[in-house]
Order: structure tokens, then C-alpha cells, then sequence
């Protein structure tokens, strides 16, 4: 599935057509004129790729209000041929398909979320300090809306001692804005600020104001990480001036190692370097096809714990009677990349039928301490899949560190066999695949866990009975025992042919 993405900026227009992954397949970048001469220009482009959905992460103001009759609408602007502008009408009514449509820093901050620096948090910022000054909010799972969007760019700031710069906002005296922003160095100091870079008074300055900005946003979201960026912060000299500033004004009184001794952690440039904004963008689109999927029966989705590895999920679901109820889940995934929002089959784990190499009528399993049970399970070896790891890697990876085995890969058979499926599809969204092979070597559990108990053992077809008959056995593990019990010796993996 491809889906699109727009960076609508004051001076450019970036558009990309991308996979539902993140991968970016082609971009091109338009100059923003008026909408008339800009918009076609920009049509073409997506008409030649034809995605499943759109999203727009823009410059605003922009009416963010689904109820409003002016939804996707840009609102009063300096761009005045662009003021009150149906941007997203725009794009629906060519395309024929699902448009989203945020701000570019709630769209930043949304891919530095799924795929960037803030990856997983449920509370996250994205400030960007350039031309102007935006603050993207994510903010208890979702990206932050209200009477208006947040314009935490304009917050207003107490003034260095030694300042007499007037300001460059039109609207306030003392905004962030108008005292830090590009345009607002380029004026206080006379030259723009690539031209000041030796110049230690004038980041001392910046630092002042950006890390007072900064220290008021912790202290009012508690977010879990800062994202910072923008033409501004690319000075290498800034980032670690901001964070003595935040320290400073703290004052210790926010208790977290993340605010101390790990700020380095804790407020961090961009993780998808350049390409947040429009990464958010297709992130937009992708939610939005979503919401508009026939199969969509939900209104919204919040996180209830925030665990590492497996967490707790309020859904505020519909019935096939059109009536809400309340249904709760668990899942590994962070709250936008759960499924039920992105539809996605992307595995998160896999499972391991291993037959001993020198013995095709040996089944490894395991025999592992689960807590829910209190009591020992028998299971196939199984685990995650890490960033970037295919389910053979994880495989054979998993298999070194709970058994201490080797892992050799059977690739015959038919490939839908490796699908990722689901087993408590009730309870969580969690899929995988089964990965086939032989194990040899020598047997040891040293690369377990401090947390896991668990023996390797070696399963013939009668200790297979017994374990189905006696004892308790996972339903993966069971399928996979009843298919091992009828497999040929000769042909242990003939069940994986299409004809077997």
C-alpha cells in the first residue's frame, strides 16, 4: 500500500509518496506560489503514484475542528492568497480518497513518535526554532488539539536583565518568537545567524530564552522526551547551552533521572533528521484511511499503563448495533502504531519449530516458568523481533539465547506457511510467524535472562503424547506437537509443500 505526504511550508511544498512502513520512494520539492498555480502542480505528482490516502502536515493557522464547517481550512495568514484556503478539500476532491490533515510540528512529532527520538512515549514535544517558532504536542497518546491548536511558539517569557530588543512577533512583546526565532537574531544582532557562530554572548542569549521556553513545557506537559529543532538549533554549540538552562531553571524540582544526570537523553535533535515533517504527514494519511475504513468500529483509543513491553489499552468501541461500549487490550505496540489504527501484519513476534539436526524425530522445546500460571508450560523456543530483524534473524538469535543452539533455516515450502498469525486476536494484536529449521549444538542457558526459567528439551513422538495428555502446553505449541506427531522422519517438513 502506498500512501502520501505533504509538507505544506511558506516557501515550499515537499510531497512523497511512501510506503506504509516509512520508506520514502520518491520526493519532490514545490515552490508554494498561490494556490492556483501550486496545487495542480502538486496533484500531478499523486496522480501519478495514486496512494491509498493523503496526509498534510501544514503551516497554519488551520481549522483542526472536525465538527467545524471550515475543517482543513487554512484560517488567517500572512500568505494572503492562501488565507481561508480549503487545503484538504482541495486534495479530497481531486484524489478521491481519505485526507488528514495537521500541523507541520503535530506532524513531526507524530513520526518522531512511531519512528524517531521520541519513539513509544505517550507524552512527547517537537519544537522547531526557525523562521518562526512551532511546537508540536503529543500528548497521553494523541496528538493535541483543543480550542485551537497549541501556538506554544508564542508562549510568553520573562525578559534577560540586560535585554532591550523589542521583538519581531506583531502580537506580543516578550514571546518566544519574537525574541529567539531566526528573524529575531538576524535583527537584534545585525547579521543572520549562520554569520554568528563565534559569537558566545549571542547563544548565551538564545539559550536564555529557548531553555526558559523549554522549562515551562516540562513543568506543564511532563513530556517524555523533547525533540528540538530548526534552522536556529543547528548551531552544535546550542543543544548542551539549552540543557544547562533547563538544569538551572528546574532548579532539581522535577525528580527524574532524565531531568538530571540523563538530560543529554531527554532533550535530543531529531531522530529522522530532515524528514519529520513530511514522515508525519504520511503518518496522517495512514491514520486517516484508517478512521475512514469500513471496518473502523472504533471512536478512540487511550493507553491505560506505560510499561516497557506490554501495555494496557482502553478502546472506546462500537458494536455492529452502531452502540459504544468499553473494551480493553494489551499490546506491545506504542499507541499509534497499534493495529487496530494502522491495520498493519507487521509482525512483533515469532515461534520456533526446530527439529534436532542429527535426529529429525527430535522437537526442541521448552519447558519455561510463566508467571500468569505460576506454574511450568511447555512451549516452542519463541521472542521479539527487534528493530530492523527479520523473523529468521530473531530465530536464530532467540534460539542461541534461550537454548544455546544453532539454528539452520528450512526455506522449502510454500511461503504463505510463514505468514504472521494471530493466536489471542481477543486480547491483544500481537501476530508472528513460525520460522522451520534444524537445531544442533551444544544445549546451555547462559544467555537466559535473570527473569526466565526455562529447560530445553528434546521431544520424541512418545514424550509428544504424554506432554498433550499430561501436562500443560501452550496452543501453538500443541498445533505444532499434533502436526510433529503425524510428520515422516524421512520428510520431516513435507506438511509445508503445497501438495504435502
Amino acid at each position: 500500500m502506498l500512501l502520501g505526504g505533504i509538507e505544506a511550508g511558506g516557501t515550499k511544498m515537499v510531497c512523497a509518496v511512501a510506503t506504509e512502513e516509512g520508506r520514502l520512494l520518491e520526493r519532490v520539492v514545490i515552490p508554494t506560489g498561490t494556490p492556483e498555480n501550486t496545487i495542480p502542480l502538486m496533484l500531478s505528482f499523486f496522480k501519478k503514484w495514486e496512494p491509498a490516502a493523503l496526509g498534510i502536515g501544514t503551516f497554519g493557522p488551520v481549522n483542526l475542528d472536525r465538527k467545524s464547517a471550515g475543517y482543513g481550512y487554512i484560517m488567517k495568514t500572512p500568505k494572503k492568497e492562501w488565507a481561508h484556503y480549503d487545503l484538504m478539500g482541495a486534495f479530497r476532491e481531486a484524489l478521491q480518497i481519505p485526507v488528514g490533515i495537521d500541523t507541520d510540528v503535530n506532524a513531526a512529532v507524530l513520526a518522531e513518535v512511531v519512528w524517531g527520538a521520541a519513539r513509544d512515549c505517550s507524552t512527547a514535544l517537537y519544537i522547531t526554532v526557525g523562521t518562526g517558532v512551532g511546537v508540536g504536542v503529543y500528548c497521553n497518546g494523541g496528538l493535541l488539539h483543543g480550542l485551537v491548536h497549541p501556538e506554544a511558539g508564542h508562549i510568553l517569557l520573562s525578559r534577560h536583565p540586560q535585554d532591550q530588543f523589542p521583538g519581531v512577533c506583531p502580537f506580543h512583546d516578550n514571546c518566544l518568537e519574537g525574541l529567539a526565532s531566526g528573524p529575531a537574531l538576524e535583527k537584534r544582532w545585525g547579521r543572520p545567524a549562520g554569520e554568528l557562530s563565534d559569537r558566545s554572548e549571542v547563544w548565551e542569549l538564545e539559550a536564555y530564552y529557548i531553555g526558559q521556553a523549554v522549562t515551562d513545557y516540562i513543568l506543564t506537559y511532563s513530556p517524555q522526551r523533547v525533540v528540538l529543532w530548526g534552522g536556529v538549533m543547528h548551531q552544535p554549540q546550542l543543544f548542551p547551552m539549552v540543557r544547562a538552562q533547563v538544569q538551572k531553571m528546574l532548579g532539581g524540582y522535577v525528580q527524574h533521572e532524565l531531568a538530571g544526570q540523563h538530560i543529554d537523553a531527554y532533550i535530543v535533535p531529531p531522530g529522522l533528521g530532515e524528514d519529520p515533517g513530511i514522515l508525519g504527514a504520511i503518518l496522517l494519511g495512514k491514520h486517516e484511511l484508517s478512521n475512514t475504513s469500513e471496518t473502523n468500529r472504533y471512536k478512540d483509543i487511550q493507553r491505560l499503563s506505560d510499561n516497557p513491553f506490554l501495555n494496557l489499552y482502553h478502546m472506546n468501541a462500537k458494536n455492529r448495533m452502531g452502540r459504544m461500549f468499553d473494551y480493553y487490550f494489551v499490546s506491545r505496540n506504542g499507541e499509534m502504531d497499534i493495529k487496530a489504527k494502522t491495520h498493519s501484519r507487521r509482525p512483533e513476534g515469532m515461534a520456533v519449530y526446530a527439529l534436532w539436526k542429527e535426529n529429525p524425530g527430535l522437537l526442541v522445546m521448552l519447558r519455561q516458568f510463566r508467571y500468569p500460571l505460576n506454574d511450568y508450560i511447555y512451549e516452542l523456543p519463541a521472542g521479539l523481533l527487534e528493530d530492523g530483524e527479520s523473523a529468521a534473524e530473531a530465530a536464530i538469535r532467540e534460539m542461541k539465547e534461550e537454548t544455546g543452539l544453532t539454528l539452520e533455516i528450512y526455506e522449502g515450502g510454500a511461503e504463505y506457511f510463514r505468514n504472521p498469525f494471530y493466536l489471542a486476536q481477543g486480547l491483544t494484536d500481537e501476530s508472528g510467524p513460525i520460522v522451520f529449521g534444524y537445531a544442533a549444538g551444544e544445549i546451555g542457558t547462559e544467555g537466559q535472562e535473570d527473569g526466565e526459567d526455562i529447560a530445553v528439551v528434546l521431544v520424541d513422538k512418545k514424550e509428544a503424547k504424554r506432554i498433550l495428555a499430561e501436562e500443560r502446553v501452550s496452543m501453538r505449541g500443541a498445533y505444532l506437537l499434533m502436526q510433529f506427531l503425524h510428520a515422516e522422519k524421512e520428510q520431516p517438513f513435507a506438511f509445508l509443500d503445497e501438495e504435502g
